[in-house]
């Protein structure tokens, strides 16, 4: 575990990648890091029965760009509301976080539509998009919380939780959630 209390990890990490940032992969010597690098990483030299990108040169396009809008458009102004959060009183970004909610606002509307009578994402099948979007809405739901206005987004989100894979992470993180610093929603 990096940290003050475990200086030579916190060396270790920062000799594999000097940005000290998670996730890592350590694959036969070789670092890989970001979490869709690794998933596209894995796909290639481990390949499994399970397939995150899609071979179909069109389906695996819409499952790329779905990762990065999860990404960009949920996760970063959700780590920005969450940051905000933890900065004294008077550093607090209040236009950075009006715009964020803004961000938020406009994700969930684009997404909404696009999510009617689709079991997952990019459709039928479980992808890379849908790692990227259970972090990201399981997060930003609590941070700036998903009106009834969008039924298609609360159902997707359900569905995410409800995948074993992901039921166990969210789990195993309960003891956690004391620590998210806009105070966990006692759900999920």
């Amino acid at each position: 575990m990096p940290g003050p209390d475990y200086p030579q990890f916190d060396a270790e990490l920062e000799q594999l990648w000097p940005f000290k940032r998670f996730p890592l992969l350590l694959d036969d010597g070789r670092t890989v890091v970001e979490s869709s690098i690794i998933i596209e990483h894995l796909q290639l030299y481990h390949r499994g029965a399970l397939r995150l990108i899609p071979d179909g040169p069109e389906t695996a396009l819409e499952v790329r760009f779905l990762d990065r809008f999860f990404d960009l458009y949920i996760h970063t102004p959700m780590q920005k509301l969450v940051g905000d959060s933890l900065r004294a009183a008077e550093n607090r970004d209040q236009q950075g976080t009006k715009e964020a909610r803004q961000m938020l606002d406009t994700a969930y509307r684009w997404l909404e539509p696009r999510l009617q009578n689709r079991e997952w994402a990019a459709g039928s099948s479980f992808t890379l998009a849908d790692c990227s979007a259970a972090p990201a809405l399981f997060y930003a739901d609590w941070a700036h919380p998903l009106g009834m206005q969008f039924p298609n987004i609360i159902a997707y989100r359900k569905r995410l939780l409800a995948r074993p894979s992901f039921a166990r992470a969210v789990d195993e993180a309960r003891p956690y959630r004391s620590f998210f610093p806009l105070g966990a929603p006692d759900r999920d």
